[in-house]
């Protein structure tokens, strides 16, 4: 998810035929940086991805880049809650008939997977893709963009304060890049409107 930003500037990039100033590309890699940080403890333990895993890794944040840049200019006269209901709704029919097409096995879910369903289902779609339609919406690309950013230095905190899992030197020094990085985007777009 950390090339999503990227793939965002460049589309925007290509399609404005304009490349992003210097401090926003130097923000986007200082984002990537952190990330890395925070990855590079789980990467260096010899956990390796085949090439088509690693491939899909970069290609699903393109094509979330690219629905995100063509809803940012093409915004639909809905509220951003019937957008965000009609996009969940076709994305889970495509699901289902994937799960048909493949004739995947019904599941026997344990009480705790039917717990983690019931959270997913409430924060992930209802809360968090709708707040993230409302925020294209709102705010310049390269600003909402950088959630992607964000969530991995949630994540670890949330993992520090629930699984106690440790706190270590590159846990905060992918932290801080990733807070410089977004403050670096949001600093950038400040200039860019103001200049």
């Amino acid at each position: 998810m950390a090339a999503l930003p990227i793939w965002a500037a460049l589309i925007e990039a290509i399609i404005d035929r304009r490349l992003p100033t210097p401090k926003t590309a130097a923000s986007l890699l200082i984002g990537v940086a952190g990330v890395g940080c925070l990855s590079w403890p789980s990467l260096r333990t010899g956990v390796s991805a085949d090439f088509w895993s690693t491939i899909g890794l970069l290609a699903a944040p393109l094509w979330w880049a690219i629905g995100s840049v063509w809803y940012m200019r093409n915004r639909p006269d809905l509220d951003t809650r019937v957008s965000a209901g009609y996009q969940q709704l076709f994305g889970g029919a495509g699901f289902l008939v994937m799960i048909l097409l493949l004739r995947e096995p019904l599941p026997t879910p344990t009480p705790e997977a039917w717990g983690a369903w019931a959270y997913l289902t409430v924060f992930g779609p209802v809360v968090a893709f709708t707040s993230y339609i409302r925020i294209l919406r709102l705010l310049p690309m390269g600003v909402s963009m950088t959630y992607a950013y964000v969530n991995p230095v949630i994540a670890v905190f949330l993992g520090w304060l629930i699984l106690s899992e440790a706190i270590t030197g590159w846990t905060l020094a992918g932290s801080v890049l990733v807070i410089s990085g977004v403050a670096g985007v949001f600093h950038g777009r400040e200039s860019e409107s103001s200049g």
